[in-house]
């Protein structure tokens, strides 16, 4: 284990060398037990102590660390050692801002209010004659675009 410790970077050396703490030692405990009872294959640990080192032990370690909301499935892979499990299960997400609302600052009253299209209603002025459906250009009724026109014949 010394040799481990002396390739580490500064802070997880001098942390592995004051010792581990009492929750880590329990942690440490929970994995030789599931992996004695299991086999080899551990069985998933639940954990909370997101300040554990990853050691050599642990490889293979199937754990599920506590993100502050809900349990993140972590497998242990040879990439992770010297680095602490807590950098594997992310605690805060992705914001997400949508538009402003009403009041939100000086500017959002120039921000037009999201609109029902259920409660307005649209005038469509359309040329009518016998029997007959089709597009025509607006042009004729003074409106820019195309317009549906509804011919009866």
């Amino acid at each position: 284990m010394d040799e481990f410790i002396k390739l580490l970077p500064s802070r997880q050396r001098r942390s592995l060398l004051k010792g581990l703490t009492n929750e880590q030692r329990i942690l440490m405990e929970h994995v030789r037990q599931s992996r004695k009872e299991n086999g080899g294959k551990p069985a998933p640990v639940k954990s909370h102590v997101r300040d554990m080192i990853v050691i050599p032990e642990m490889l293979g370690l199937n754990l599920q660390l506590h993100s502050g909301k809900e349990y993140v499935s972590i497998e242990i892979k040879p990439e992770m050692i010297g680095h602490f499990v807590g950098e594997f299960a992310i605690t805060n997400q992705k914001v997400v801002h949508g538009t402003p609302g009403i009041g939100a600052s000086r500017s959002s009253m120039y921000v037009p209010l999201k609109v029902d299209s259920t409660l307005v209603s649209f005038h469509v002025k359309m040329e009518v004659s016998p029997f007959s459906f089709g597009w025509s250009s607006g042009r004729a009724l003074g409106v820019e675009g195309c317009s549906p026109t509804i011919h009866f014949r």
